[in-house]
């Protein structure tokens, strides 16, 4: 660390440092973008190239042997986390591992026990936590300005009906509901508490495309005694949407962001109604300055900044490795909910076999979306 400074090694330079990252490096004022490593060379120098890394490294290992590293940024897919979490704290990195944070409980536990053994800090990167809008409906939630909040219904569709690599693949275990719903799954937990019962409905519309599900639906059952659901698909024809529909005793807030991705920058739209009566529009507009709203509010800048300061200042991260393992928890019982067709009771003591369950999936579908009428919008 240097100069109040966390000097970070990237591994993995794909889309989320090109897209969501890298350009928002030159606005987080405790990090140093210090090297960067990817198994597509290419791909390291472009990161380099465009935000500055000083270091290209040739393999994880050069990286992690690098004392000049304080803490690694793992942008990778989601099956190679384990690896690359327990092997970076070992080498007594800290580290910010984007989400999903792995593919099953036990993985997530022995993530979590490497990083306890050697004392280093452990995020996951649910950026969401960190926008501005979202932070305003946990706040609405807790002041009870809705009155009794007793359930959310929460959808996320994208027009992404054509495959993009390893997120389809059986290998990286789960599918949209895995790699996306973790997203809301997230802000359910975060909004209402912790989940004690979970049950699913999954399909795999476009079997000839994708190996595993492309569609689901889950109700969760929180220890509050609350209840939220998730629809979620990426074979909609519209312009995909995220959406929270907040309901109280004393008002519903409806939560939607239109043409959503992880580069949007444009806030939750954010209306109140009152008995059956549109009342108020609280959205969080954007200011006139792009540059300082981007500063003082991105979401993925922010999340950065404030990974940084847990290590620079030894503070428990706010989503930790404990929380990260929540969500995995709850995409696993949705598989094995839809898979033996019952609820599903947390904490679950086995995790799904994803071969198995996505073979049976696959096998039963009678549904296909031809390779030449699949559809992208990439928004």
């Amino acid at each position: 660390m240097d100069k109040g400074k966390l000097r970070l090694g990237l591994v993995g330079c794909g889309n989320s440092i090109k897209y969501m990252f890298g350009p928002y490096f030159r606005y987080v004022s405790n990090c140093d973008f210090y090297g960067a490593f990817d198994i597509e060379e290419e791909k390291a120098k472009e990161a380099q190239k465009l935000y500055g890394a000083k270091v290209i490294y040739k393999t994880y290992d050069e990286l992690l042997k690098d004392t000049n590293i304080d803490a690694v940024m793992i942008c990778t897919p989601t099956h190679l986390h384990k690896q690359q979490v327990v092997m970076a704290a070992k080498a007594k990195k800290h580290i910010f591992c984007e989400k999903p944070m792995t593919i099953n409980i036990k993985d997530a536990d022995e993530m979590i026990a490497a990083c306890n053994a050697v004392d280093v800090k452990l995020m996951i990167g649910f950026n969401r936590r960190f926008n501005k809008g979202y932070i305003k409906v946990k706040k609405i939630i807790e002041k009870k300005e809705l009155g009794d909040v007793f359930e959310i219904r929460a959808r996320w569709d994208k027009a992404h009906a054509k495959p993009t690599g390893y997120r389809e693949k059986v290998y990286a275990g789960g599918g949209f509901l895995q790699e996306d719903g973790s997203h809301p799954i997230d802000l359910l937990s975060w909004w209402l508490g912790d989940v004690e019962e979970v049950s699913a409905n999954i399909l795999l519309v476009a079997s000839n495309m994708f190996e595993n599900e492309d569609v689901a639906q889950i109700m969760l059952k929180h220890k509050t005694g609350q209840i939220s659901s998730l629809n979620a698909s990426r074979l909609t024809h519209l312009l995909g949407e995220e959406v929270y529909e907040i309901y109280g005793t004393r008002g519903t807030l409806i939560v939607k962001v239109l043409g959503h991705d992880s580069p949007w920058t444009q806030p939750p739209q954010m209306y109140i109604y009152r008995k059956g009566k549109f009342v108020e529009d609280i959205t969080l507009y954007n200011s006139w300055s792009l540059d300082e709203e981007l500063k003082e509010n991105w979401q993925y800048s922010k999340e950065l900044e404030h990974f940084c300061d847990c290590v620079l200042s030894n503070k428990e991260p706010a989503i930790n490795g404990v929380k990260g393992r929540n969500v995995v928890e709850i995409v696993n019982a949705a598989y094995l909910s839809h898979f033996y067709g019952k609820k599903i009771t947390l904490p679950i003591s086995e995790f799904p076999d994803f071969e198995k369950i996505f073979k049976d999936l696959s096998k039963k579908s009678k549904l296909r979306i031809g390779w030449f009428d699949g559809w992208w919008a990439g928004y």
